[in-house]
């Protein structure tokens, strides 16, 4: 592969990631999950819920996925999954969306 193909490649990847990032924004609850965790800090799984009012499963589905994406980073403390948003990146979308100051 020559050096145009690599760069073409590693771009390519780049938008990937992006617009999967953007896709995920889309939907509400992830929406709302992002701006909770970076508003509010490290957050477990029942301290969303009571921010949120979305069902338990609906949180957990979502955390999954934006656990596998890594835009939300998970920590074990005391028997309890702590969440967080710590992707600048992530937290820059937000800005740019008018979600954040």
């Amino acid at each position: 592969m020559d050096n145009m193909s690599k760069a073409f490649q590693m771009e390519s990847n780049q938008y990937d990631r992006g617009t999967k990032i953007l896709g995920l924004l889309g939907e509400e609850a992830c929406l709302l999950i992002v701006h909770e965790l970076i508003v509010s800090g490290p957050l477990n799984v029942f301290e969303l819920i009571a921010a949120l009012n979305i069902p338990k499963h609906t949180i957990l589905q979502h955390l999954q996925i934006l656990y596998a994406f890594k835009i939300v980073t998970c920590e074990y403390k005391s028997h309890q999954v702590y969440c967080a948003v710590e992707d600048e990146t992530i937290i820059e979308i937000m800005k740019v969306l008018g979600f954040l100051d």
